[in-house]
């Protein structure tokens, strides 16, 4: 009977075990909530968030991975990034300039690349220097 009682006591434990790292790791997959709000630079208007604050810009849902901008999908309100793993769900109206704000930000959360204003600082594009690049003759 020891035996038989061990090895319910292992099938439970291991369901449970199972059946918690199932629930985590829901909890744990996709982007953040306050990487999603604060990449958009949204603030709650009128009980949603809106990108800028901008009511023209309001965002019912927060879509955190491929699974929830999939089921978002049908209703034909998502804005995502470029592979579908990161997106919002609209409230119409919604001002096109918005969305053309949201999906580079979208797609920069998506690959894992910082916003701008967070990357490391170095020379603005198209400037430096003045040494080395096109036709500085340092070849050699």
């Amino acid at each position: 009977m020891a035996a038989t009682d061990r090895l319910r006591r292992g099938l439970a434990v291991g369901a449970a075990t199972a059946a918690a790292a199932a629930g985590c790791g829901t909890a744990t997959e996709g982007v953040p909530d306050a990487k999603i709000i604060t990449a958009l630079q949204m603030k709650r208007v009128q009980g949603h968030y809106a990108i800028k604050g901008n009511p023209f810009c309001s965002v019912s849902k927060l879509l955190h991975d491929a699974q929830e901008v999939k089921d978002a999908s049908s209703t034909g309100r998502v804005i995502a990034s470029r592979d579908g793993t990161v997106g919002v769900e609209i409230i119409r109206p919604f001002a096109p300039s918005c969305k053309r704000q949201a999906i580079p930000v979208l797609n920069r959360l998506a690959s894992g690349r910082p916003h701008p204003r967070h990357a490391p600082r170095g020379h603005a594009k198209g400037k430096g220097s003045g040494r080395g690049g096109k036709g500085s003759g340092g070849g050699g």
